[in-house]
């Protein structure tokens, strides 16, 4: 293959251009006739991919109805944590317990949620229990599971969502994908399993 390279190179560039290092040969572009310009070549994502275009986005009103479930599952988790600080606090009242107790479930609850949601959607369940309830999953624009990183990603995403006032949850009403911003931008649709 390369005696090939190397004859075809000679034909082209003469036999003493044989003696010039292999990494500097480099041949003088001839234009033919018209002059042709290659087209820029930009990655983009085939959406009549069998598996992508056999989705199911999920519309606006179940999305909504899965957030509900979520957060009545996650309001009564952050119940029994405060639960564990009262106790803490009535069974040793002083300051130390008074400030765990105030902060402490502010801090356990955020980790339990972000937990909650990253952990799910990105294992093989693909969703919270409200979204598997409803027959919702998680994925990449490809249809494929996404990765820890990828859910921790949107999960923290959620926050844009958050900035514009509510409108990135909005999203999904006029979004041709349904995508919320925090989906949008970070690859991520949510679909009917099947």
């Amino acid at each position: 293959m390369q005696q090939a390279q190397q004859d075809t190179f000679t034909a082209f560039h003469g036999s003493d251009a044989a003696t010039i290092p292999l990494a500097r040969r480099v041949p003088e572009a001839r234009p033919i006739g018209r002059q042709a310009v290659a087209p820029l070549h930009v990655p983009t994502f085939d959406y009549t991919n069998s598996s992508a275009s056999a989705l199911r986005y999920a519309g606006f009103g179940a999305r909504v109805c899965a957030a509900v479930i979520d957060f009545v599952i996650l309001q009564v988790i952050s119940l029994v944590i405060d639960g564990l600080f009262a106790g803490a606090v009535l069974s040793n009242m002083n300051t130390g317990t008074i400030l765990a107790a105030t902060f402490g479930p502010l801090v356990f609850g955020s980790v339990v949620g972000l937990i909650y949601s990253v952990w799910l959607e990105s294992s093989t369940w693909q969703a919270t229990p409200g979204k598997a309830l409803l027959g919702l999953k998680v994925v990449d624009v490809n249809g494929e599971r996404i990765t820890f990183r990828k859910s921790s990603m949107r999960n923290l995403a959620k926050s844009l969502s958050m900035l514009t006032l509510g409108i990135g949850y909005l999203m999904p009403l006029w979004n041709k994908r349904r995508q919320t911003l925090h989906d949008t931008a970070t690859g991520c649709l949510v679909v009917y399993a099947k």
